[in-house]
């Protein structure tokens, strides 16, 4: 059961010595932070999706919540949810000391993404610190969120910062959709309370490590699997090629309906959207300050050049423009080298398609379907399945209002840089859940998935001075926050 809360105890508003809190943050990272961070990528809890063990879901989030229990928080109660066939989820409230009844609520998601081999740099179960970063499966993706708040508020707390009430909570299935996050929200709508004015999410990237980045939207996506089906057995190469259509053949002429192989155009209108001069600009700027490491930043081999030779063609690319990924086969489409010289009865390939943040992903998702499986070529049986769409987001205020110049107050004290907003390729559907159950509130996207974290691939990496930076600035805006809901 939920515990009920304590009385909030009210106290006057300081300055900050932002000094000592970041001597505070700084200490509790080396010595706190890093090691139980690295208990938690110890524990290979994959996302449902990927065969995940529910038993290692429990065991890692035994270890967020172990962490929270050693802070020893005033007015600080810990739950970890379980409910049948539900993933668990860990519930964090810490009683607000300012006065203002609201409430800020923080997210985060303690589910990774699979292993996949070729690690160089540790692995994804064995943490290494090296060189300023901490490698392994889910340190940065985002298993470091809850050690950053946690740590974000003692720091508030060693020097008497009035705080808002915080409620954290970390679910354990957002690779695989959030499926459960709606759920555990609606079950604790009496607990979190109608006073949410904050809510924030740090499962985000950055453009660098230099300074504090605001996303100000993200893409959606549609998805599914692509099947063509053409024979009822294999047939020899030698005998049916020049006869029966490839399955290949028939798959590159659907995929040509879809996209331009030329120029990666998306051919699909209800894909795109109008793009605004302020998200141009917007580029512009972000442009100017990463330079090419908008796309050096990948491991991309000598010689290959990107999609354009602007970078600001290609920041848009990467947030407002659809694009298709291949993302996966099954072992019948292609099977292992080396095979068989045949005809293959069926070829199935996964397809992924970023969308811009506001475009509408369910009818992008019926469009993708309907180009792709009608008038198919040969008359050969084609079909959609697996169909998954999900909606990007907009910041409808990126740099207005107080969080704006908290952003900016924060970034200029920690990173000794200004802030800077950015549109993210990557897509966070809980967002815009979010926005819809907390209508008043302010939402913070940010992160620390910036060059070379490889999140989702190997050698994944958290950056530590830079995190130990986010997390100061993370106290500074909280901080930040209960001044404004004063005013």
């Amino acid at each position: 059961p939920i515990k009920r809360r304590s009385k909030r105890k009210v106290l006057n508003l300081k300055t900050m010595d932002y000094a000592a809190l970041w001597k505070c943050v700084d200490s509790q990272w080396e010595t706190e932070v890093l090691p139980a961070l690295s208990n938690f990528v110890r524990v290979g809890n994959l996302s449902p999706s990927f065969s995940g063990d529910p038993v290692l879901a429990i065991q890692a989030a035994n270890v967020l919540k172990s962490f929270v229990e050693g802070a020893q928080i005033p007015g600080c109660v810990i739950e970890l949810l379980e409910e049948k066939d539900r993933t668990p989820l860990l519930l964090v409230t810490i009683d607000g000391t300012d006065g203002t009844g609201k409430t800020a609520l923080a997210y985060g998601h303690l589910d990774k993404q699979p292993h996949l081999e070729g690690w160089t740099l540790g692995g994804p179960i064995d943490p290494l610190i090296k060189d300023g970063k901490l490698y392994g499966r889910g340190g940065c993706d985002d298993g470091y969120s809850l050690f950053a708040y946690i740590t974000a508020i003692r720091a508030l707390k060693e020097q008497n910062i009035p705080h808002s009430r915080i409620v954290i909570t970390i679910e354990a299935c957002e690779e695989s959709g959030s499926y459960d996050l709606d759920f555990y929200l609606t079950k604790l709508a009496d607990h979190i309370g109608d006073s949410v004015n904050f809510v924030i999410c740090l499962d985000s990237g950055c453009g660098n490590y230099d300074q504090l980045w605001l996303t100000n939207s993200l893409r959606g996506i549609a998805m599914g699997s692509l099947t063509v089906d053409l024979l009822y057995q294999q047939v020899h190469s030698g005998d049916g090629s020049g006869v029966i259509p490839d399955g290949m053949r028939v798959f590159r002429v659907l995929l040509d309906r879809l996209e331009d192989s030329k120029t990666g155009k998306i051919l699909i209108p209800e894909m795109h959207v109008e793009i605004s001069d302020q998200t141009i600009n917007n580029a512009k700027e972000v442009a100017e300050t990463i330079g090419d490491t908008i796309w050096n930043e990948h491991a991309i081999l000598k010689g290959v050049r990107p999609t354009s030779d602007s970078n600001v063609e290609l920041i848009l690319n990467r947030t407002w423009r659809p694009q298709l990924t291949i993302i996966a086969t099954d072992h019948n489409s292609l099977p292992h080298l080396p095979g068989g010289n045949i005809l293959r009865t069926s070829t199935t390939f996964s397809l992924s398609v970023r969308i811009p943040p506001t475009c509408n992903p369910q009818k992008a998702l019926k469009a993708l379907e309907e180009t792709l499986i009608k008038d198919p070529p040969y008359g050969a049986h084609v079909s959609f399945k697996d169909g998954m769409a999900c909606p990007g987001w907009a910041d409808s205020s990126p740099s207005g209002g107080w969080l704006g110049k908290s952003f900016e107050k924060a970034s200029q004290a920690f990173f000794k840089n200004r802030s800077q907003a950015l549109g993210e390729g990557g897509s966070i559907p809980i967002i815009n859940d979010f926005q819809s159950r907390y209508k008043d509130a302010v939402i913070m996207v940010s992160g620390i998935g910036g060059p070379q974290s490889n999140m989702h691939a190997i050698n994944e990496s958290l950056d530590i001075p830079a995190v130990k930076k986010l997390t100061a600035c993370m106290a500074s805006i909280l901080a930040d926050y209960s001044v404004a809901m004063k005013a």
